[in-house]
């Protein structure tokens, strides 16, 4: 409780309670569980991963740029850490928390310095993931002919030319007006290269596409850069595209676009009733967006082949949507990937093509409740204030917009129980954001915190251990850091120490971390 004769005759303004703790979560922590899942989808193959940045021997990893991007299933909430295996003086992990059930995406941070140029695999498990699990390579360049810092210097090369034109140049894939371009659709290009070291080449854009490739040479000499086209081209024709070495323009090639397919003639098995052995992938959770994981695979009978776009309509959030061309006529597996949010939990219905289409369900499950955080030492003692714990913004008597973070040690009980109380309140009455409070900023910057600690004695008693902003004699000392605050959540961390006027003597509170929901 707020002490309001006390804040009166100490000229002390309880502050409001930050709701979560930025500390990162250790394993020594035993009250917070383990998050379950795996790396692996629902056909037990492995999760995409990504590397990121680029990797020297000699040259200590920056985690900023290079890490691996992993898809994480997560079948319940809580404390992770995931690490890789030790290679070539390398390792990847990454700890933290888990609040949401389905598929997240984390930051396997790169350690340590390469020891030598070469291509190493790396292993990671995660709870049902067992080993060796799930493996994502690492290639290691030549430091030689870098420049200096912890990138390599521009390579230095040349297209191979004749008559202004790139010669033994290859075109892979078809290209059509209105189909996208796929990572089939590449241009193989011979390049002859006199300075080892990072490169970009792209292309201009004409007819609502280009192509572009970047990486690294390790040798000079000549060799290919194959470049990936990106984006759709928008009519028939023949494109004319020059690669760009910086503000030189090299030389040119063809790229012929064929017209439009005409509309393949298709139906949907099952139609018009439940789509035939239709496959949902992925797990649906209220408030979790969807990701490329989450996918409706159903089957098409094609009579005449042609170009196709089947979209869904949009049901508590999410639609599903492909588009492509049929090469091929019969029976044949067609795979919707969905977007958006789903809002709530339940059953939807999704009709591919309107009406004219079969339908499939897609349950969705309810949103996990938002658990708080809230933890600390009392005189050394690890104590846990995880029971109700969350945070609210207040208008209290005089003060607006007070910020307090609560928590309790045990589920109530009829009696009393342990609990801690933060307030943290600007003088002005505007709300509280991320930044550092302590009991000195009552005048500068204008700020007032109050903590207080409800102990409970072995006869049933509670007794009050406070703290607070003051004019006069100073309180006891404590600081109380918001790290993150959204309109969901807070985290942060506290320590100071409490005193109780009417008993003396005084708590010392350290190692406080609050990871809280705002209510």
């Amino acid at each position: 409780m707020i002490r309001y004769v006390k804040i009166l005759i100490l000229c002390i303004v309880c502050a409001t309670l930050i709701y979560s703790c930025a500390k990162e979560f250790s394993d020594s922590n035993p009250f917070i569980v383990a998050a379950k899942g795996s790396l692996l989808d629902s056909s037990g193959g492995c999760l995409p991963s990504v590397v990121h940045g680029t990797y020297y021997n000699g040259v200590k990893t920056n985690p900023d740029s290079n890490y691996v991007q992993l898809i994480v299933h997560v079948a319940s909430a809580g404390r992770y850490k995931i690490v890789s295996d030790t290679a070539n003086g390398l390792i990847f992990k990454d700890s933290g928390f888990f609040y949401t059930t389905g598929y997240d995406t984390i930051h396997l941070k790169a350690e340590g310095t390469p020891l030598v140029p070469q291509t190493d695999l790396f292993s990671v498990t995660f709870d049902s993931t067992v080993a060796p699990g799930c493996s994502f390579e690492i290639t290691v360049n030549d430091s030689t002919g870098r420049g200096n810092g912890s990138t390599g210097s521009s390579a230095v090369f040349a297209l191979a030319t004749a008559s202004n034109a790139c010669t033994n140049t290859t075109v892979n894939g078809s290209y059509a007006a209105s189909v996208p371009l796929t990572t089939t659709n590449t241009i193989i290009v011979p390049v002859n290269v006199t300075t080892v070291g990072a490169y970009t080449l792209e292309t201009n854009t004409t007819n609502g596409y280009k192509f572009s490739a970047s990486g690294i040479f390790t040798s000079t000499g000549t060799q290919s850069v194959t470049l990936t086209g990106i984006g759709t081209p928008i009519a028939m024709g023949a494109d004319i595209f020059k690669p760009q070495l910086g503000a030189v323009t090299g030389c040119s090639y063809i790229v012929n676009v064929a017209a439009a397919p005409a509309p393949a003639v298709f139906t949907l098995d099952g139609s018009p009733s439940a789509c035939s052995n239709a496959t949902v992938n992925g797990t649906y959770t209220a408030n979790s967006a969807l990701t490329s994981a989450n996918t409706v695979t159903i089957s098409a009978n094609v009579t005449s082949i042609g170009a196709f776009s089947i979209t869904t309509n949009t049901a508590n959030g999410m639609t599903f949507s492909t588009s492509g061309i049929f090469t091929s006529t019969g029976a044949q597996p067609v795979t919707l990937t969905g977007n958006g949010t789903p809002a709530t939990s339940g059953n939807s219905t999704f009709t591919p093509q309107g009406n004219s289409g079969c339908s499939f369900d897609i349950s969705v499950n309810a949103a996990p409740v938002a658990t708080g955080i809230l933890t600390c030492k009392i005189d050394g003692v690890f104590t846990t204030f995880n029971d109700r714990a969350n945070a609210t913004n207040k208008d209290l008597i005089g003060m607006q917009n007070t910020l307090v973070l609560d928590g309790f040690a045990a589920p109530a009980n009829g009696g009393n129980v342990p609990e801690l109380q933060l307030f943290i309140n600007n003088n002005n009455g505007t709300k509280v954001t991320t930044g550092t409070y302590n009991v000195d900023g009552f005048i500068s910057p204008g700020y007032r915190i109050e903590v207080d600690y409800s102990e409970v004695l072995s006869d049933g008693s509670a007794i009050l251990w406070n703290t607070s902003s003051s004019l006069f004699s100073p309180n006891p000392p404590f600081t109380i850091i918001i790290t993150s605050i959204t309109s969901s959540r807070i985290k942060g961390t506290f320590s100071g120490e409490t005193t109780n006027l009417q008993q003396g003597g005084k708590k010392k509170i350290t190692e406080g971390v609050f990871d809280l929901p705002v209510q």
